[in-house]
């Protein structure tokens, strides 16, 4: 059996065929690329959790025990090590879905769809190779970029609330509330 996919891919979901264009590219905005950093943010803090205490200083002066939680070190490693914004590399981009859901780090639909005709033997061709279908598409590249702008804009803000407002506002309303898109029109973002 043969499929030619030229520019529509097909994926037949609960029996009805879907057609989503490969051509129609639709950049993250900056309420998706806010919200997108600030789950990978969270995430990173849950892995790097710890109660520990560290002890600080240098031979011969004196030395000083600070929480791990709230240290420079702890700070280095959330955001730079390995760079919190390649983290999103990883993500995939879901056409059928809106807003933040659209990337998300599980295969599409129609990608699982296409990859199970090729594992039976069916031949798809499409405008991109299959070498590539597990490459970042331009969506999350631009991802990437928006998270490295904006990261690179609020470090003083996001140093600020990582040792000082934790526990008083979410890194949400902090970062993307009232910095990141306290200028757009309402229109442009989905907070209330």
């Amino acid at each position: 059996m043969l499929v030619f996919v030229p520019l529509v891919v097909f994926s037949f979901i609960c029996g009805t065929v879907v057609s989503i264009s490969i051509h129609d590219v639709v950049l993250p905005t900056k309420c998706e690329a806010c919200r997108v950093l600030v789950h990978e943010l969270l995430l990173r803090l849950n892995e790097t959790q710890s109660s520990d205490t560290i002890t600080l200083g240098s031979q011969g002066n004196s030395f000083r025990k600070v929480k791990y939680d709230r240290s420079e070190l702890r700070f280095i490693e959330v955001f730079h090590e390995p760079p919190l914004c390649n983290r999103m590399l990883k993500y995939k981009l879901h056409k059928e879905r809106k807003g933040c859901s659209r990337f998300d780090k599980t295969i599409p639909e129609t990608q699982k769809s296409l990859s199970s005709l090729t594992e039976k033997g069916v031949k798809v061709y499409m405008d991109i190779p299959l070498e590539m279908w597990d490459k970042p598409t331009v969506e999350v590249v631009s991802l990437v970029k928006q998270c490295d702008s904006i990261l690179s804009a609020y470090e003083g803000d996001l140093e600020d609330w990582f040792y000082n407002l934790q526990n008083e506002v979410t890194v949400l309303d902090y970062l993307c509330r009232d910095r990141v898109l306290k200028d757009l029109p309402q229109g442009e973002h989905d907070f209330v």
